[in-house]
């Protein structure tokens, strides 16, 4: 009986397929499941397979194979498979070899997952895009969603949706990892806390003038800016001159120079040793050029020196003036004017300064 009702359903069929003007309609029984397995199946032709293996899932269900023939006359096959779950699969002829069956997705799940049964719009693709519409029933408040399942679970899902013109990525329960193309060490990750770790590479900052904000703290009464917008660090060239810019200028036996820039503020480290003052105007002001940036318009800076080899009163320290780019040697005497040392109190071949100093840009 069951094979007499199968040869009557696929004669309706193959009426339909005259009907349209189409050929090349088979069938296969019970007996002839093992024919889905053919190297050369009919094209068209709709099968009925009763739990055999052809159907990757336990229970029967259909088979639609299709073949189309190329401009160089190579043969190319293809089977679509449908079982009683409602899992729709998909293979194709390798040769003569069937490649195994991947399963595209469901037409009909479990109660649980009956959100992703119906879509007011559905699932879409136009020119390699695929679009997930509103979804109806448990999702339908997320708007346009696309649902990540963790190994067909609900459990630890993540989803893509939009609504009011955001869109968000929603991780599982475990946080979100973003990883290179062969699944190898974690790029970025943001924890379950919310915490953001890159462990591979760096934060760039694309434009000048971006940086991290941070306005969502208190703020005092003068706060002009909550923008961290800058970092740098390297070496500067420490020059001996007898003026702020230009003038004469000494060598020493020996200079060096660092830095480090943090938004608007400035780090600077200098040596130099052995100063040979030949050629420099004696009764000039002391000077060290070549500072990376010029000190702020509206204030005088000072910084902390040790000294060797030079003559002074009082005590001294670095001195850097408004709008400079050189810082000199201020000596503070009680009760006097703060002077700056001259190049005549320097012994030649042997002064020695050693300072730092930090200031606003």
């Amino acid at each position: 009986m069951a094979d007499q009702n199968l040869t009557q359903d696929a004669a309706e069929v193959q009426a339909v397929f005259d009907e349209k003007e189409l050929s090349n309609v088979g069938e296969a029984t019970l007996a002839d499941a093992a024919d889905l397995d053919s190297a050369a199946p009919l094209n068209g032709m709709i099968a009925y397979s009763a739990g055999t293996s052809n159907i990757p899932n336990v229970g029967a269900g259909i088979v639609i194979t299709t073949q189309r023939t190329t401009s160089s006359d190579d043969v190319q096959e293809g089977q679509l498979a449908f079982d009683i779950d409602g899992y729709l699969y998909h293979r194709e002829l390798n040769a003569t070899v069937w490649t195994a069956w991947r399963q595209l997705g469901a037409l009909a799940q479990a109660s649980t997952w009956s959100a992703l049964q119906t879509f007011s719009a559905g699932l879409t693709v136009s020119a390699g895009t695929l679009t997930a519409q509103a979804l109806a029933a448990t999702n339908a408040t997320l708007s346009d969603t696309l649902i990540l399942t963790n190994g067909g679970s609900t459990g630890g899902a993540g989803s893509i949706h939009q609504a009011a013109n955001v869109l968000t990525l929603q991780a599982g329960t475990s946080g979100l990892n973003i990883d290179d193309d062969t699944g190898g060490a974690t790029h970025l990750d943001i924890d379950a806390s919310g915490n953001l770790t890159v462990s591979v590479g760096n934060f760039v900052v694309g434009t000048s003038g971006k940086g991290l904000d941070f306005s969502i703290t208190s703020d005092t009464g003068g706060m002009t800016s909550e923008l961290l917008d800058d970092y740098e660090e390297g070496t500067w060239t420490v020059l001996p001159a007898d003026a702020t810019s230009g003038g004469n200028t000494a060598t020493p036996a020996a200079e060096a120079g660092f830095y480090t820039k943090i938004g608007r503020s400035v780090l600077l480290n200098l040596s130099v040793t052995d100063i040979d003052t030949t050629g420099m105007t004696g009764g000039n002001d002391f000077f060290l050029q070549g500072l990376p940036f010029a000190n702020i318009g509206t204030i005088v800076t000072v910084g902390s020196v040790s000294a060797a080899s030079i003559t002074f009163g009082g005590s001294i320290h670095l001195r850097l003036v408004n709008s400079a780019s050189a810082v000199g040697i201020g000596e503070s005497v009680s009760g006097a004017t703060i002077d700056l040392v001259t190049v005549s109190q320097i012994a030649d071949d042997q002064g020695d300064v050693v300072g730092q100093i930090g200031y606003i840009v």
